[in-house]
């Protein structure tokens, strides 16, 4: 384990795997959602879930900061401009939750 520039332990990869993994849905599908990615469809867990556990505050705030301009700046140039600004919207409103409540399930809508 280390210490970030925060002071928060951040944990090492295999330990966070480890936690996240030990889950009572583990081996069930994700749900099916409005805006949920196909390719998601058989996970057991989300990266944004590891990331999540992985990550201090501030990257992971970063990250879902990264994501939003991302698809903000790419709407209509690679496949829909409405799918693109709908998953900026979605990770604008995980931005917003994580900093209200300090964490976010991506596997609620």
């Amino acid at each position: 384990m280390s210490k970030s520039n925060s002071g928060k332990v951040n944990k090492g990869f295999v330990e966070v795997s480890t936690e996240v993994t030990n889950r009572d849905d583990l081996g069930q599908d994700c749900p099916k959602r409005e805006w949920y990615d196909e390719h998601y469809s058989q996970c057991i867990v989300e990266p944004i879930e590891v990331m999540q556990k992985l990550f201090t505050k501030e990257q992971f705030e970063g990250f879902l900061m990264g994501n939003i301009i991302k698809y903000c700046m790419r709407a209509g140039k690679k496949g829909s401009a409405k799918e693109d600004l709908d998953k900026a919207e979605r990770y604008r409103d995980w931005l917003e939750e994580y900093r209200v409540v300090g964490v976010i399930d991506p596997r609620e809508e």
